[in-house]
């Protein structure tokens, strides 16, 4: 039986996972995705289709992924073997599912809770008043008495990034760390992080983690300054297609191909973008909002946006 660490490892690994109703936790394939639109009509979203080779989940299957026993949302609440009302949660109930009729997510503390929560927000993180939860519910599959796993023990190390348990630890370490740096810490964002630093196939595990949250603290410590958004002007390569802007924000308006350097076409296409893999010559920076920006003889390109870096130092 799953422990509270466990069960919220699972969850926080599984952040940024696409939401479809009637998943469970794998790729979701063409035929599936019309089965399931034959099955369950209007529950699946016809802008669902675009999420066909993409491992998708929905609320109820997120906790199933985890315990491998397979309940949907009312199962979970007729099966409960304690039911609060939603005003009585507090941080003995952590690990806990918040729910509500026909939907249902985990509580991790810190009035936050995690979720499968719809199509149009997939697997998240969330304020408890971002739904209308109803109910608290303790669940039958989730093992609460094993040590250093259940009540107010678990609240306290994954609200602070403290001993929870080992499994729970490193995941809310680092996504603790970066909240605390203004970095966004989806899982999402800690995979394309992890990429550029060699990190290969991300999942959320515990090493993974733990290498990363290595590399970002180096990171920060080569790049001192007043915010983590602080990088030297030099060389770098992009990982993704950035716009070029006539000044650092995005209320300059983009440049065309034809207002780019000779380099700067010939790395772009034909709307001006310049493509990934391009290696750009960063003059100087600055903070707009929180992001860095960066001028570079073309104009100005964003270098990290909400905590995601763009650039990597070559």
């Amino acid at each position: 039986m799953r422990t509270v660490s466990e069960l919220i490892s699972h969850c926080n690994a599984k952040l940024g996972v696409k939401y479809v109703y009637g998943m469970k936790g794998t790729i979701m394939t063409l035929e599936k995705y019309y089965w399931l639109r034959n099955a369950y009509g209007s529950a699946v979203w016809e802008s669902d289709i675009t999420k066909v080779g993409s491992l998708c989940v929905d609320c109820s299957g997120l906790i199933s992924w985890s315990t491998g026993i397979l309940r949907g949302s009312q199962g979970y609440y007729d099966t409960a073997l304690e039911r609060k009302s939603i005003s009585q949660i507090d941080e003995s109930m952590i690990g806990w599912a918040v729910w509500l009729k026909g939907h249902i997510g985990i509580y991790v503390g810190n009035g936050e809770y995690i979720a499968a929560d719809g199509s149009l927000y997939n697997t998240r993180r969330a304020k408890l008043s971002a739904n209308k939860w109803t109910h608290v519910l303790k669940l039958r599959d989730i093992d609460y008495t094993r040590s250093g796993t259940g009540g107010g023990s678990t609240g306290g190390g994954s609200a602070g990034g403290g001993s929870a348990g080992n499994n729970q630890a490193p995941v809310e370490t680092i996504t603790s760390w970066m909240n605390a740096n203004g970095m966004d810490s989806s899982y999402a964002n800690r995979a394309r992080l992890a990429a550029q630093f060699g990190i290969s196939d991300y999942r959320g595990t515990l090493n993974q983690n733990l290498q990363l949250l290595a590399n970002l603290k180096k990171q920060k410590e080569n790049n001192p300054g007043s915010s983590y958004n602080t990088l030297r002007p030099g060389n770098y390569k992009l990982t993704v297609n950035l716009n070029v802007r006539t000044g650092p924000g995005t209320n300059y308006p983009k440049k065309t191909r034809a207002q780019l350097t000779p380099n700067g076409q010939k790395n772009s296409n034909a709307a001006g973008t310049l493509l990934k893999g391009t290696v750009v010559t960063v003059q100087e920076t600055r903070t707009v909002d929180g992001n860095l920006w960066g001028r570079i003889p073309s104009g100005w390109i964003c270098l990290i946006y909400k905590g995601a870096a763009y650039v990597i130092k070559v």
